[in-house]
């Protein structure tokens, strides 16, 4: 799995790349954050997040299996948050470690929501997860 691979990168990197990141958490679409959001919540209910597993998070959350699997349900993914591909691209490429094919929407939305994922654990989603939690 594509996201899989990654992983081990984005933990050597994640302090390496924040400042870099951060410019883009303040373009996350509101849309997006509320998705996040919304995910976090169901797997808090499904007991997936957990306070014993707090390093797995965004694993669980935007790794563990495809975000969005499918050409088309990428395409209505980026059109739904009124993200460009070009712009999804931009983000992928700023986070330099990534290394992606862009021959089809589907890996584009993917590597784009792991790294946007990413950015949203690290500033809003532990706290947020933490509260659900209590």
């Amino acid at each position: 799995m594509l996201m899989n691979c990654l992983k081990e990168n984005w933990n050597k990197s994640k302090n390496q790349n924040y400042i870099r990141l951060n410019k883009n958490l303040n373009t996350m679409k509101t849309s997006i954050r509320k998705e996040f959001e919304q995910r976090a919540i169901d797997y808090v209910n499904d007991g997936i997040l957990t306070n014993h597993n707090q390093e797995d998070w965004h694993y669980h959350l935007f790794n563990e299996d495809y975000y969005v699997i499918g050409y088309y349900n990428a395409e209505q993914w980026l059109n739904e948050h009124g993200v460009s591909t070009f712009e999804a691209i931009g983000t992928i490429q700023d986070y330099d470690i990534i290394e992606v094919g862009y021959a089809n929407s589907e890996a584009v939305v993917n590597a784009y929501v792991y790294i946007m994922g990413e950015e949203w654990i690290y500033e809003y989603g532990e706290s947020f997860i933490s509260e659900l939690l209590g």
